[in-house]
């Protein structure tokens, strides 16, 4: 997703993502992996979604990861940040991030995130992670476009 403030008080993907969570006061969990858990990046999320009205916390994989799939499972909205989409999705899969995200879409959480934190959630995407040429990528076990878009979902879920 583009156009406009992204982590910002303002933001209008932060409040849809808040909006659309199954919780009145929702755990937002934000993942910055494509950009290597940049602190920066982390500390742009809290200073976005400390002042709505929810429970922001983080997952960082780089380092000593603190059980990734518990956090997951434990979250209402999952927030990807942008970056290096090849880059983010080889340690999702050494953690099990991806399989925990699966399991979060399947019971209702909220998955969101633009740039690389949008492709993640589709089985083919076009990126630059491998250069500066844009390349398509097909990825297996990815959720389908319903996964991230109310609309193409309907009532339900698989």
């Amino acid at each position: 997703m583009g156009g406009g403030p992204l982590l910002h008080a303002e933001a209008r993907l932060e409040d849809e993502l808040l909006r659309l969570a199954p919780s009145e006061r929702p755990v937002v969990c934000f993942l910055a992996t494509a950009v290597g858990d940049d602190a920066g990046a982390l500390v742009s999320f809290y200073e976005a979604f400390a002042p709505r009205d929810c429970r922001p916390t983080h997952i960082e994989l780089f380092g000593m990861p603190d059980d990734p799939a518990g956090r997951i499972a434990e979250a209402d909205v999952v927030h990807v940040h942008g970056g290096n989409t090849a880059n983010m999705l080889a340690p999702w899969r050494l953690h099990g991030v991806d399989e925990a995200l699966t399991a979060a879409w399947r019971r209702g959480a909220v998955l969101g995130g633009w740039s690389a934190g949008g492709c993640c959630w589709f089985d083919a995407f076009v990126t630059d992670s491998f250069g500066p040429e844009l390349r398509g990528r097909r990825v297996a076990g990815r959720a389908d476009p319903a996964a991230v878009n109310p609309a193409a979902r309907g009532r339900g879920r698989p």
